[in-house]
């Protein structure tokens, strides 16, 4: 993933703390948001986002609003990473900066973040077949989810409202997996795989309700 390479194009998908703000100022949030983001969606899949063109019209659009999304995320990632230095700079000038000025920033830009990731992973699990974005249903993030018994945001907020945020979902997948081991699978004791389905076909609300607090309480 490459990042912004022109200032006015980092600007243009977030408000400025700064107008004068560069790209050298930035490099180091910028280089830690693209970490963040490479953590949720592997970097082929970046990769393809960026570089990828096409004369279908359909796919056309799809590819422009992944581009869109991407670069909203990471520009507001952006800034939430630099809010806090920023913050010190006008604090150590005349233009102070109150605390609740402070949270109301950094709840905007992290609102942004989350909203513009939620769009960009439905847009991925909607859009993505064999021969388009074939990157990310190849990718292990993906291949790893479809193993859970909860598998998407959608069915999870079926059972807790998590508002079907799929970024949130891809945040607590690892639990998911955690409590499935612990708390659901022990239950089985020498089950064979089939009675195992069988029994969670038959107590399928009760084991996902279940399983879905138990996830939200940890």
């Amino acid at each position: 993933m490459k990042g912004f390479t022109d200032i006015n194009d980092l600007l243009e998908h977030t408000t400025a703390l700064d107008q004068s703000v560069d790209l050298v100022t930035l490099s180091s949030s910028q280089k830690t948001a693209i970490a963040t983001i490479r953590n949720i969606i592997p970097d082929e899949v970046l990769s393809f986002i960026e570089d990828t063109t096409s004369d279908d019209i359909d796919k056309k659009k799809v590819l422009a609003d992944a581009l869109d999304y991407l670069k909203l995320a990471l520009a507001n990632r952006i800034m939430f990473n630099y809010l806090p230095y920023w913050a010190v700079s006008k604090n150590n000038s005349e233009q102070k900066l109150y605390k609740y000025q402070f949270e109301n920033l950094k709840d905007d830009y992290i609102k942004q973040f989350w909203s513009a990731m939620d769009s960009l992973l439905n847009l991925l699990d909607n859009k993505a077949t064999d021969s388009f974005f074939k990157e990310w249903k190849t990718a292990d993030i993906y291949k790893n989810r479809q193993e859970l018994l909860i598998k998407s945001a959608k069915d999870f907020s079926y059972y807790f409202n998590i508002s079907g945020s799929s970024y949130f979902f891809s945040q607590i997948q690892y639990l998911i997996r955690e409590v499935t081991a612990s708390e659901i699978n022990t239950r089985f004791g020498s089950l064979s795989d089939t009675e195992k389905t069988v029994l969670l076909d038959k107590y399928k609300d009760t084991v996902m309700r279940a399983l879905c607090y138990e996830v939200m309480a940890r």
